[in-house]
């Protein structure tokens, strides 16, 4: 059976991650201050290590959220790092890779299904106060 490069890469990806090695890059937009980019990078860090993925690189774009991902000064950084084959995927906060956009998610999703790559999603708020319990509220 011949097989294109996307299911080589596929195949390959699947096997890394078998064996926890897959390859990510941390990626997240730097809309407030330095303290707060620090803390969500390092939110990205702690659910990439509990995956035990390999960190391949932490990407921080100065820019709004708003700001389509291809005029992002730092994303080109990322699309690299996937087409290349150094990551495997991308770990992101929330909205920051336009994922809440319905025409960019559809583009940057096609993008990712031709490389056989993909992007999560994490949580990376720190909380400074204590955080509220998780069953107040709740019946």
């Amino acid at each position: 059976m011949i097989r294109t490069p996307a299911q080589k890469r596929r195949k390959h990806g699947l096997g890394n991650a078998a064996v926890g090695r897959t390859a990510v890059v941390l990626y997240a937009c730097d809309e407030g201050s330095r303290a707060t980019a620090t803390a969500t990078l390092s939110g990205l860090r702690r659910f990439a290590n509990a995956r035990e993925w390999e960190i391949v690189g932490e990407i921080l774009d100065s820019t709004q959220l708003t700001t389509p991902l291809d005029v992002r000064p730092m994303w080109h950084s990322v699309r690299e790092a996937i087409s290349a084959g150094r990551a495997e995927g991308i770990v992101a906060p929330l909205n920051h890779t336009c994922d809440d956009i319905e025409e960019g998610r559809a583009e940057l999703f096609d993008w990712l299904a031709e490389h056989a790559a993909f992007l999560t999603t994490a949580r990376s708020h720190v909380c400074t106060a204590p955080c509220p319990d998780p069953g107040v509220g709740r019946r």
